[in-house]
């Protein structure tokens, strides 16, 4: 009888060391999994984290660029602009020594007209 009950004893504690076990075992799965979990999203952190930064810098020298590329035409625009004056200074002072010659040649005109009538 005692040996019965060592036996049903041994049976028993057989089968609860399986089962905890079997428990372990699937314990250990599920924090497999779940670290799996985690180091798939520290790789998609880390994957948007470089795609950010790419952007960013992307959008820095972009910046940069259309900066770089409104300073040259705003000077190229200044260039223009100069040019233009200068042009039209030039042809205005041309303008006013062909209206002092003009006014010159009338003058004399006049001049001699009043003495041939004298």
């Amino acid at each position: 009888a005692i040996r019965d009950q060592a036996q049903q004893a041994h049976e028993s504690h057989q089968q609860e060391l399986e089962e905890l076990r079997t428990e372990h075992r699937t314990l250990q799965e599920r924090v497999d999994a779940a670290q799996i979990q985690c180091q798939q999203q520290e790789c998609d952190l880390t994957s948007a984290r470089e795609t950010m930064t790419a952007l960013q810098d992307s959008h820095a020298v972009e910046m940069e660029e259309r900066n770089e590329k409104c300073v040259q035409e705003t000077s190229a625009i200044r260039d223009q602009a100069q040019q233009a004056h200068e042009s039209h200074q030039q042809e205005l002072e041309e303008l006013r020594t062909e209206h002092r010659t003009l006014q010159e040649r009338v003058d004399a005109a006049q001049i001699q007209c009043q003495q041939q009538e004298c």
